[in-house]
């Protein structure tokens, strides 16, 4: 019974972790806009 609290505890952390990976993301792809601002992502 304590690990099914856990997994219903755990949805909430998924969509947060989720949301800090997709931050991540934004972030890699400003600093690489910012370094070649021509070519976008490809360095």
């Amino acid at each position: 019974s304590g690990r099914s609290a856990d997994a219903m505890a755990s949805s909430g952390e998924v969509q947060r972790s989720l949301q800090a990976v997709a931050q991540g993301l934004r972030w890699t792809y400003a600093i690489l806009w910012q370094l070649c601002p021509d070519q976008g992502y490809n360095c």
